[in-house]
Order: C-alpha cells, then sequence, then structure tokens
C-alpha cells in the first residue's frame, strides 16, 4: 500500500500499489495518463474527457461534477481523479461514498 495526500480534499489515500483501475473526471488528467503509457488502466472517463481519440472510446460515467454511482460502485476504481476549482464540491461529495479514492 502506498499513502498520498490528496489535496483537493485533505485527506490521506491508501493505495494499492498496482492501480488497475483509475476513473478520471478532469480532461488534463485523463491525457497526462495516456501521455505517461497509463491509458490501458482508465476504466472510466468525464464526457468532457474526449480530446484523445483514445479517451473517447473509454466508458463515459458523468460530466464534469456528475456520476452515475451505480455504474462506478461496480467498476470498483483504485483511484478517482478529479480538479482543485469548480470540481471540489462535486469531490467531496464522491469522497463522501468514497473515503479512500477520491483526489
Amino acid at each position: 500500500m502506498r499513502r498520498i495526500f490528496c489535496e483537493t480534499l485533505g485527506t490521506e489515500l491508501h493505495l494499492p500499489d498496482n492501480l488497475e483501475r483509475v476513473i478520471s473526471f478532469s480532461p488534463a488528467v485523463t491525457e497526462t495518463l495516456f501521455l505517461l503509457g497509463a491509458g490501458e488502466k482508465i476504466a472510466g472517463v468525464s464526457a468532457f474527457c474526449a480530446r484523445l481519440s483514445e479517451a473517447r472510446r473509454k466508458k463515459v460515467l458523468g460530466s464534469y461534477n456528475t456520476v452515475e454511482k451505480k455504474v462506478l460502485t461496480e467498476i470498483k476504481p483504485d483511484i478517482i481523479f478529479t480538479t482543485t476549482g469548480y470540481q471540489r464540491d462535486f469531490a467531496a461529495r464522491l469522497g463522501k461514498d468514497f473515503p479512500y479514492l477520491c483526489c
């Protein structure tokens, strides 16, 4: 297990050593994951994560501040990425249902 600090929520996350199911609600994070060669780990994205053609082939779970919680629960993500600013309230809501995953 790895521990990281989540600035968005001010919490500490405990992550498995090998992340297999990553969710990204941030277009910038999604693009960065693909650029780092981790695109195959992305299990879902927001509707706005569409700049890269590879991202458009991923399962869309919601928009920039909404999510289909049932589908998210079924995916069983290892980590959920959001951003600060506009998505802070969204991250806080997600953090209530997924307290150790949302960053």
